[in-house]
């Protein structure tokens, strides 16, 4: 069953691409972000001057901002792919119904086939992605509101 649907149309390849690079993402900002802050801390107050802190935690902010773009786009492209499969499905069915008229049921159960599992694998490659995506970000907004804090407080003791 699987087979039958990664081989029901040519953008099942980019689309399993997709999901390939969301999941790589997914699991590699879960394990970065969960065990970053206290040594990233550590790194910005270990820099003395506020000017070499401030430095360092944009340094660090962009180490936990690191390919969200990435994930973002994966959320928004795969619909569109999926969309795509359903616009070619609809195509294939039309050409069917033109050549064979409309009692060919199979071969325009095949286009309709076609048409919603791209759409649907589409759909639910974006669905993860962009729910992560958002975890991801308000995750890192409160790292950075953490690494202020602490940025603030060591500047009051100085």
């Amino acid at each position: 069953m699987l087979l039958e649907i990664f081989h029901s149309s040519w953008l099942m390849y980019p689309l399993f691409a997709a999901s390939i690079i969301a999941f790589a993402i997914i699991l590699e900002r879960l394990c970065i972000l969960n065990f970053t802050l206290k040594r990233a801390t550590k790194r910005v107050l270990a820099k003395g001057s506020q000017e070499k802190m401030t430095h360092q935690a944009k340094h660090e902010i962009f180490l936990w901002e690191k390919h969200l773009n990435m994930l973002g786009t994966v959320a928004t492209t795969t619909p569109l792919l999926g969309l795509l499969g359903t616009v070619l499905g609809m195509i294939t069915i039309f050409d069917v119904m033109m050549q064979e008229g409309l009692g060919k049921a199979q071969e325009l159960a095949g286009g309709i086939s076609e048409a919603l599992l791209t759409t649907a694998v589409g759909m639910s490659i974006a669905i993860i992605a962009l729910l992560f995506h958002r975890y991801f970000n308000r995750k890192i907004n409160g790292l950075i509101l953490h690494l202020e804090t602490a940025m603030m407080e060591c500047a009051k003791d100085a």
